[in-house]
């Protein structure tokens, strides 16, 4: 039985770049006992003791041929509200000056190395994050110091990369696209070099929402509708020390309710010909991958044993699918 309507995405399950004063982010301390790189870790918690609220490496993702080097920087930010308007999604507070010095580390010098100055060298082809700490000296307030940390992923390739283009793109092309709440959109990325051909080996950029209250964006590029409303998402990425960024325009829709019910010839209530299905009907969300014209949704009803033969269409004595 087809209906037209669409599939319930599944959440993802990003929410790290979340603009709001969370405690979330003890994972940025977390992240420097580890080996592998925490490239998620782009906000850290606040403590009520001090200003100090996260920490900003930059560049944010970056890639470097073997040998070439890259001078990253770390700016500290308070919590905001931003005094010259808006925050900028990936630096949601105003500048803060802290007495400490910066450190840096990587979590494979095989692949990259990283001076005490933050100058990055790539060594060989592979990725390693580099990882920047900070120490308040003394806390901003007078309380106590705090550190914090943020880290970025350096993707190094064999030969150096003339960075040309970073796009991003969706499902419905030169318009805002559609998901709906609870709902995920996979965004495609597209990095060009120079000549305008496909690059791929310079790793992933770094993902921001506009208004991660309406949608959020993991680190893969997958978009999360939260609720009605739009917002843009970013990506940034410097390759060979050029820095591109993306934008694009998202509306979230609200959930829109459909019911299914299984019907006889004449479209009777259940029970058909002495098949009953469990449940007889149901409601689903559908969202507006509909219009965008995606493939519909599977509902599976289960139904009541050796109501069916091997004969009968379908041949399952245990349940069939409708697809709406």
């Amino acid at each position: 039985m087809e209906f037209t309507a669409s599939r319930p995405r599944t959440t993802a399950s990003n929410h790290l770049r979340t603009l709001t004063r969370t405690p979330m982010k003890k994972l940025g301390l977390l992240c420097m006992l580890v080996a592998l790189g925490c490239d998620t870790d782009k906000f850290t918690g606040v403590p009520a003791a001090s200003n100090f609220y996260f920490l900003r490496l930059n560049p944010e993702a970056a890639a470097i041929a073997v040998g070439e080097t890259q001078q990253v920087s770390v700016t500290a930010f308070d919590a905001g509200p931003c005094t010259s308007g808006p925050c900028s999604p990936s630096t949601p507070g105003n500048p803060l000056t802290v007495q400490g010095t910066p450190t840096f580390r990587s979590t494979d010098t095989t692949r990259v190395t990283v001076s005490s100055s933050g100058l990055v060298t790539g060594v060989a082809v592979g990725s390693a994050s580099v990882i920047a700490t900070l120490q308040d000296i003394p806390g901003s307030t007078g309380g106590p110091s705090v550190t914090r940390a943020d880290t970025t992923v350096f993707t190094v390739t064999a030969a150096p990369v003339a960075l040309g283009t970073v796009q991003l793109s969706g499902r419905a092309s030169g318009t805002p696209n559609t998901v709906g709440a609870g709902s995920t959109l996979a965004l495609v990325t597209t990095i060009t070099n120079s000549s305008g051909a496909t690059v791929t080996n310079v790793g992933r950029p770094q993902y921001y929402s506009t208004r991660p209250e309406v949608a959020t964006v993991s680190n893969t590029g997958v978009v999360t509708g939260l609720t009605q409303g739009t917002t843009t998402i970013l990506a940034t990425i410097t390759v060979g020390g050029v820095t591109q960024t993306a934008s694009y325009d998202v509306t979230v829709t609200p959930p829109v309710a459909a019911t299914v019910m299984i019907c006889g010839q004449a479209c009777q209530p259940l029970p058909v010909s002495g098949i009953v299905f469990t449940p007889s009907s149901t409601t689903v969300s559908a969202t507006q991958a509909q219009v965008q014209g995606l493939a519909g949704a599977t509902v599976t009803f289960t139904v009541g044993t050796n109501t069916f033969s091997a004969s009968s269409t379908p041949n399952n004595t245990q349940c069939f699918n409708v697809t709406f």
